[in-house]
């Protein structure tokens, strides 16, 4: 007999849809799962195809029993976690996901009671994971943008239920990379306090973080030395620059008053230490030309003003040395009685009758005057000297009178000379080798109410 293909085919056909659609119905109903109940099995499908208008119409129908009540409990707590995983996967629509637990939630106060807890975690967790994804949006802004901290912020607090976790946390760590390098810039600048800033800043996103706390506490340290140090060296600078104006003792003063108000380090030591080692070398030098040239008044001048600023063993040695050689100048005895007698202000210039000039000297030039009443000074020689020399003239100062110069040792007029305006300048030698007490006196003037003044110049005692 001859077969007919075309009809074998077809039944064929209708076989396998037949299979296919009985296994597509078994899929659905695994997916409105755990159910017998009728009812519950249509409310199921109903959820399964977001049709929830439906599904609350037939749980609110008469055709719910207690059956569908008692399956749709066992169900639902499985459907709402099945829901909350694939909108964590990206599956499922918030919205989708939030209209199936605001219908629930109205089924809980009549007869579903399975879902009270798992569903305000599930509406908690849609919360933070909507959250989350903002964030990580956001945290994609920023991070496009350059703004490195702000984005590591927003990427910290992604969820790891949420599907962008995984860049975020990639992003995270490339974000606190590039913050972490700037701030080592900075440092490594001396920029402490832009560091300290930014450290801040990232601690006001991660403010448990012991890293960062331990490292504003070493940058705020580094700073406050950097900032001692920078005084420091601006204060040894300053005290430099005055050296090399010559203001020795303005600048050894500022090393030993930011010194005794800061402290001192081996760095301002070391600094105090050269400075005070070129003074010395340099005064030391300066007193040796001088003796060499034999201004010895000179020498002395330098080493005694030397002294009083840094005082130094080798000042006291050169001092000795230079005694040795030189005589014994009146400004360095002590005047013990004194009327109108004068040592000669510094830096002024003083001329006598007949035009010569002379300077303070280093206060070796003193004048006795005349003027509404006799003038004398008087100094205490211990026999210590043999002669006294000096040169004596009449300042232009001087009115137009005469008068008395003399010397006096113990009471006896060594010598007396007159002096008026006609006066020239005259060096006196005179033996003071018995002398305990010894003035220098002007008298005896021809006019008590006009002035004259007598210059002694350059006054010397040797032995």
């Amino acid at each position: 007999m001859k077969r007919n293909y075309k009809k074998s085919i077809a039944a064929l056909l209708l076989v396998v849809l037949t299979l296919v659609s009985v296994l597509l119905t078994g899929c659905k109903s695994a997916s409105s799962t755990r159910v017998h109940d009728s009812t519950a099995k249509k409310i199921m499908a109903a959820i399964d195809d977001y049709d929830f208008k439906t599904a609350s119409r037939l749980f609110f129908s008469s055709e719910a029993t207690s059956e569908t009540l008692k399956d749709l409990n066992s169900a639902l707590p499985t459907k709402l976690d099945d829901f909350l995983d694939a909108y964590k996967k990206g599956s499922l629509e918030k919205g989708v996901l939030l209209a199936f637990c605001e219908m629930i939630g109205e089924w809980q106060y009549n007869g579903i009671y399975t879902i009270e807890d798992v569903l305000d975690e599930t509406i908690t967790t849609v919360e933070k994971l909507e959250a989350s994804k903002k964030g990580y949006k956001n945290g994609l802004t920023a991070y496009n943008a350059g703004k490195w901290l702000e984005a590591a912020g927003l990427f910290s607090d992604v969820l790891p239920e949420d599907e962008n976790y995984e860049d975020a946390s990639a992003k995270l760590q490339e974000c606190m990379e590039k913050v972490n390098a700037e701030i080592e810039e900075k440092l490594a600048a001396n920029k402490y306090e832009d560091a300290i800033e930014l450290i801040a800043n990232v601690l006001r996103y991660f403010p448990d973080d012991d890293t960062y706390t331990a490292m504003q506490e070493d940058a705020e340290r580094s700073w406050a030395e950097y900032t001692v140090a920078q005084e420091r060296d601006a204060a040894i600078e300053e005290a430099k620059s005055e050296y090399n104006n010559g203001n020795y003792a303005e600048a050894f003063g500022m090393l030993e008053d930011y010194k005794e108000e800061h402290g001192s380090d081996d760095v301002l030591s070391s600094a105090y230490d050269a400075l005070k080692e070129s003074y010395i070398t340099m005064v030391l030098q300066k007193a040796s030309d001088a003796m060499a040239a034999k201004e010895y008044l000179r020498a002395l001048y330098i080493l005694n003003d030397a002294s009083k600023i840094m005082p130094d063993e080798r000042f006291t040695a050169k001092l000795s040395e230079l005694n040795a050689v030189k005589p014994t100048y009146l400004c360095e005895l002590t005047c013990s009685d004194s009327i109108q007698y004068h040592q000669a202000e510094y830096g002024k210039t003083y001329t006598d009758v007949v035009g010569n000039t002379y300077d303070y000297n280093y206060g070796n030039l003193f004048y006795v005057e005349h003027n509404w009443g006799d003038g004398k000074g008087t100094y205490s020689l211990n026999y210590n000297y043999a002669k006294l020399k000096f040169t004596l003239a009449v300042d232009d100062r001087s009115d137009s009178m005469e008068a008395v110069f003399k010397v006096v040792g113990d009471g006896k007029v060594l010598y007396s000379i007159d002096i008026s305006r006609q006066f020239n300048p005259v060096v006196v030698e005179i033996d003071v080798s018995n002398v305990n007490w010894i003035e220098f006196y002007v008298g005896e003037g021809s006019n008590y109410f006009s002035p004259i003044y007598a210059l002694i110049a350059d006054a010397q005692l040797t032995k």
